[in-house]
């Protein structure tokens, strides 16, 4: 029987969904796409009575698409800090990609460690932007809430000096020629889940176990279940930016994670490592233990 692939438009996604239909392929399960238009809007739907939503952003998934013919769905693992809808499950998480963050510039004077002249960086998230405040003040930042690859031509027109963005995204665009600096994760810690793709289905599905057994990669699942876990508890308290990245080696799993004011004034970040069993717990507990305490390292 023939799995229905659905995703949304755009090359971060056109690039996934082709490599799913090649792991589904080798494996002799057929597969085909559908694509369905995104929008820019927020996710809202409903579950156990209450109007649950996304993280804001472009909008990957709708359950609504299951309704036409659609087995499973794939979307980025970053989208999904609140419970699926009532009748879907996430069936597995693919094998993440280079979770770091770039700067990218026609001028390579556009590296932030050897600032020669004032330039203005445009990035398409909150958390970014607040990065740049805090570890490169000199910096004039424009924050452009749309995907990478149109804010590639605002780059092109002059109308900023580069983009600050994850590198995953870059290479699926194709500008990885453009890169002029790769930022260490251990200051620029990207936010939950980033390189991260999931799949999603229907509670019970009969082809799940295939799937998962083709699809899944424990360690990046453990990782963004961890990293999410952290979200969602610092959610709770606060409303400020949230970075997290776990890594897993064997049976240990490490999480580095934080907050940062949108001003950048202050990064207040934490490490925590845990059994790779119960990496919900270890992320809950982190932000919760962060939360208790006056300071942290910035």
């Amino acid at each position: 029987m023939k799995i229905l692939l659905g995703a949304g438009e755009g090359k971060p996604v056109s690039s996934q969904v082709k490599r799913v239909m090649e792991l589904l392929g080798e494996n002799d399960i057929e597969v085909e796409s559908v694509l369905f238009q995104t929008t820019s809007n927020p996710i809202i739907f409903e579950t156990n009575s209450e109007t649950k939503r996304f993280r804001s952003g472009i909008s990957y998934f709708d359950p609504s698409y299951f309704e036409k013919a659609v087995d499973i769905w794939l979307m980025p693992a970053s989208q999904m800090l609140e419970p699926l809808p009532l009748g879907l499950e996430v069936i597995s998480i693919l094998k993440r990609e280079d979770v770091r963050e770039v700067i990218i510039s026609p001028r390579k004077e556009a590296d932030l460690e050897n600032l020669s002249t004032e330039i203005v960086i445009a990035t398409n998230s909150d958390l970014r932007k607040a990065y740049l405040h805090h570890f490169a003040p000199q910096v004039k930042v424009k924050l452009i809430p749309e995907p990478l690859e149109n804010m590639f031509h605002g780059m092109e027109s002059g109308d900023f000096d580069g983009i600050l963005s994850g590198i995953a995204e870059v290479k699926q665009n194709g500008l990885t020629h453009l890169v002029v600096q790769k930022l260490n994760p251990v200051s620029f810690t990207p936010q939950g889940g980033q390189g991260a793709w999931a799949i999603v289905g229907r509670t019970g599905n009969c082809r799940q176990s295939d799937l998962r057994t083709v699809l899944n990669h424990p360690a990046t699942e453990n990782a963004v279940k961890c990293e999410l876990a952290f979200e969602r508890t610092i959610r709770k308290s606060s409303q400020e930016p949230v970075f997290a990245l776990a890594t897993v080696i064997g049976e240990i799993i490490s999480l580095q994670a934080g907050v940062v004011e949108q001003d950048g004034k202050k990064v207040l970040r934490g490490t925590r490592d845990g059994f790779a069993g119960q990496p919900e717990k270890l992320g809950s507990e982190l932000a919760k233990d962060l939360f208790n305490k006056e300071g942290g390292q910035s």
